[in-house]
């Protein structure tokens, strides 16, 4: 595991907490900046005026924006926009659906949806239901885009506000969900979000049966002989677009504002560089001799030092660690990690990719156990790396999976502690890095407990071996 790079969630990334959980407070820096209490005071309110107010303002038969939700208030994050400050919170949802665009995804609600509070005029208090749509049409493939798909806004009892859509590296406005046609435009596209309903009976992916429970589709039309709009040539001219603050202090989002919050539904698990990639790896660890005994060294990167979290920081760039290796016999070192060549989405319905070995010299590590390994060991170590699981699976078999399958073959089987994270679980750098922090050492084992950086590889044939 290295990197989430969001938006997401994805990371991004929601936990089934309630709205009653402890909340960390989030101190303002401006009187523009929203702090923590005002957005609950706020939310406390609008529950109580949806209740009053509630319309029944949605499709026969589909029930989205009926599903009931709650803030992950502990989750919370502030996010700089174009007029200045909101403040995100991720939302749980008691019931999930999921966002099906093709056979290979499947996200649930829970992962697209957060609610935006901020200030606008006067600094007035708003609040905004954001659900974010991630495109996977391949044939968009625009560059520069951050996000593709659709937003949808909506205020709580699930009223439509507003929405855009980005695609082909534009973006769209629109003022209604498949409403009646507007006169003076022309209709350019629809775009959908078809929604399931999911039952599992026995807890594998082969048990689980999903039912078509509806679909957000937007229209978007063009004005006859004029384009323009918010973000690119096209946009929907019916709605008009703040762009930038309001007198008395405050604003409002733009479609761009939209978009950089919605980046958060992009949860990607990256590889490094692509120079980093070891091509041969036969010929990367051709200089070990197997007759011989040698040290192995399982790192550990956590998300937070000294904790079991799965992941830490913003979900616009979570940190999610890594779990690496070496092994050294003499002046021979040779660094390696195990990571997803090209990616892969943790929502995915396998969340899966080919695997790859990487150079992982030079890279931190908040913990550490070194091993020392006889011949016939090591000799085992080379073939579990040789013939690693050709599969990276987030869930089933991801970094921390290979360092602790390399540990084994050196004789020692580390504890292997499952966590969650969006969409999934299994072992991972938080847990496994408390794991190893309290064990102890003995005459064949070394625990280190405080932090540093991995060597380089050294040794006489590291030259044309990657």
């Amino acid at each position: 595991m290295k990197k989430i790079l969001t938006p997401p969630a994805i990371l991004l990334l929601l936990f089934a907490l309630s709205c009653t959980d402890p909340v960390r407070e989030l101190k303002p820096t401006n009187t523009t900046q929203i702090e923590l209490s005002e957005a609950q005071q706020h939310f406390a309110l609008e529950l109580t005026n949806s209740k009053a107010t509630q319309t029944l303002a949605y499709k026969k038969g589909f029930d989205r924006r009926t599903l009931i939700k709650s803030a992950v208030w502990s989750k919370a994050y502030h996010q700089t926009l174009s007029f200045g400050d909101a403040l995100i919170v991720p939302t749980s949802f008691e019931q999930e659906l999921f966002y099906q665009p093709n056979q290979n995804v499947s996200l649930p609600i829970s992962a697209l949806t957060y609610l935006m509070f901020y200030k606008g005029h006067k600094n007035k208090v708003h609040l905004e239901v954001i659900t974010a749509v991630p495109s996977f049409d391949a044939a968009d493939s625009a560059s520069g885009q951050l996000f593709k798909g659709m937003v949808l806004a909506e205020i709580w009892n699930g009223d439509f506000v507003k929405g855009y859509v980005y695609k082909e590296g534009k973006t769209y406005s629109v003022d209604q969900l498949e409403g009646e046609p507007q006169q003076n435009a022309m209709m350019a596209f629809t775009m959908c979000a078809p929604w399931y309903s999911c039952v599992s009976s026995g807890g594998a992916d082969t048990d689980t049966e999903c039912h078509y429970s509806g679909e957000d589709c937007v229209n978007v039309y063009v004005d006859e002989g004029n384009g323009g709009g918010d973000g690119g040539i096209g946009a929907n001219p019916t709605l008009p677009v703040n762009d930038g603050p309001m007198p008395g202090g405050g604003g409002a989002p733009t479609g761009k504002d939209y978009g950089d919050v919605a980046k958060n539904t992009n949860l990607v698990v990256n590889a490094p560089s692509p120079d980093e990639i070891i091509s041969d790896i036969n010929q990367y660890l051709i200089c070990f001799n197997l007759n011989l005994e040698a040290k192995i060294t399982i790192y550990v990167e956590q998300p937070t030092r000294n904790s079991r979290d799965t992941w830490s920081g913003s979900p616009l760039d979570p940190e999610v660690g890594h779990t690496f290796v070496s092994i050294q016999q003499g002046e021979i070192t040779r660094m390696f990690g195990y990571y997803p060549i090209g990616g892969v989405n943790p929502c995915a319905k396998t969340p899966s990719a080919t695997s790859g070995l990487y150079d992982d010299g030079g890279h931190a590590y908040d913990v550490k156990i070194e091993i020392k390994a006889s011949a016939s060991q090591l000799a085992n170590v080379i073939t579990v790396v040789k013939k690693r699981n050709p599969t990276y699976n987030l869930d089933s078999y991801n970094c921390t999976d290979f360092g602790m399958a390399v540990s084994k073959a050196a004789g020692y089987v580390l504890p292997d502690t499952s966590g969650s994270w969006t969409c999934g679980g299994g072992s991972n750098p938080g847990d496994l890095g408390e794991d190893i922090r309290n064990l102890s050492s003995n005459q064949n084992v070394t625990v280190t407990k405080y932090s540093g950086v991995s060597p380089q590889n050294t040794g006489s044939c590291i030259t044309g071996n990657k």
